[in-house]
């Protein structure tokens, strides 16, 4: 159990600087943004995904089930979704009319850009994509962080409600997102280019698409299994 929470903190702390040290790398050593921005995106997946899935690694002693394993890659999946959201996309929100016309030397807006080269519609402002992001950012993030917080303090059963509610949200906007691209004949991405196609654009959202059903199901499975489980606390840790 302790190597696997080592390899939870390794894997936070991976997804958390690999951005911001890409960046870094570009300013300090004139590194080459693409190819930076290509690096920075396969090791925040690898890492996010290592993150997400460590619970299936954890023992059984004390008796604990898959569905405790599942619940607990729940809890870590509110977290990362609910900062992703908070952060990225709501300053995303605030910036995105300075971004049309940015290139790989505007370092300033080299966060948004590295993923606006595989999704142009966050470079030009298409529509819809602001108004889901709005929602998204100033609406089902706290919410989410919400849920995060009442799965670690409350009841299963008060925080099923919130989290059913905002993995609906983030379900939704996940299939807005990639149906209208779908529709639209990919206008606005990047098929090319394997990392932008197959991981910032497919891979990188495709979690919101897994781990929300995954929530979902799991919201639904304890609200359907009241009697037995209302007095329980504090479920979702990431280790005992």
């Amino acid at each position: 159990m302790k190597i696997i929470r080592v390899f939870q903190i390794i894997a936070v702390g991976v997804a958390l600087v690999c951005v911001p040290g890409a960046l870094t790398v570009i300013v300090l050593f004139k590194a080459d943004p693409v190819i930076s921005s290509n690096i920075a995106s396969i090791i925040l997946i690898i890492s996010l995904v290592t993150l997400l899935l460590s619970p299936c690694f954890y023992s059984n002693e004390g008796n604990r089930t898959i569905k405790e394993k599942l619940i607990t890659i729940c809890s870590i999946w509110l977290l990362v979704s609910g900062i992703a959201h908070v952060t990225w996309e709501l300053s995303w929100c605030f910036v995105h009319p300075y971004l049309h016309n940015v290139t790989a030397e505007d370092t300033w807006a080299w966060i948004w850009w590295a993923y606006g080269v595989a999704d142009r519609r966050y470079l030009v402002s298409e529509p819809s994509t602001v108004i889901l992001e709005w929602v998204t950012a100033t609406v089902g993030g706290p919410l989410t962080l919400y849920a995060a917080y009442l799965q670690r303090k409350s009841t299963m059963q008060k925080a099923s409600i919130f989290i059913l509610i905002a993995s609906l949200m983030d379900l939704y906007g996940a299939f807005l997102y990639f149906g209208t691209e779908i529709l639209d004949g990919f206008y606005y991405i990047d098929t090319e280019q394997f990392v932008n196609f197959w991981i910032k654009f497919l891979g990188l959202n495709s979690l919101w698409v897994f781990f929300s059903i995954l929530c979902i199901y799991i919201a639904i499975n304890t609200l359907l299994q009241r009697p037995a489980i209302e007095s329980e606390k504090n479920w979702g840790r990431w280790g005992r």
